[in-house]
């Protein structure tokens, strides 16, 4: 309600004429408070291609998801006796959507395991990390929560899972 009340004020008096959204909940937010900006169009990139379907709103874009491969076929280059891939993603009210194209994109790599670290308090993610295996890499997708009650930055949680791993470490922050 407040990041709401704050736009409504901010754009009152100087509607916009397109919004970009990147994600599924900011094209959801931007779908329900399109008033709030001047009723602009919206372009959004998302996971999935069929939020798009059927839509008579003014609104187009495109399926995103492709820095995952792109973040991927990277890490697999620099190092390709890689065997394991360690992700990080978390997010106090997650999806899903993340892991759901990650593991898309690994099933198609033979002899990839994956290791899906989602949703955990900072100091049990960091022992997880510390003791990731020889020929891994790490994918830090965010990690937002330091505890039970307590947020964290990303890029603090981008830098604490940096020192504690004895992996190389991949991110598009």
């Amino acid at each position: 309600r407040l990041i709401t009340s704050y736009l409504k004020d901010k754009y009152a008096q100087n509607p916009i004429d397109v919004l970009v959204v990147v994600g599924s909940r900011a094209l959801d937010f931007a779908r329900a408070n399109r008033a709030i900006f001047g009723n602009p169009a919206i372009v959004a990139s998302v996971p999935r291609p069929g939020e798009f379907a059927g839509a008579r709103d003014n609104v187009t874009g495109l399926q995103g998801g492709g820095w995952i491969r792109g973040n991927l076929d990277l890490a697999l280059t620099l190092r390709p006796m890689t065997r394991r891939l360690v992700v990080v993603d978390g997010s106090r009210n997650s999806t899903g959507e993340i892991q759901a194209q990650i593991e898309r994109q690994v099933s198609r790599r033979q002899g990839l395991e994956l290791a899906y670290l989602r949703d955990l308090p900072l100091e049990e993610l960091l022992e997880q990390i510390g003791a990731v295996p020889e020929h891994s890499v790490v994918l830090f997708i965010r990690q937002t929560i330091r505890n039970e009650s307590q947020d964290l930055d990303p890029f603090e949680g981008l830098s604490h899972v940096v020192r504690a791993s004895p992996a190389p470490v991949f991110s598009v922050l």
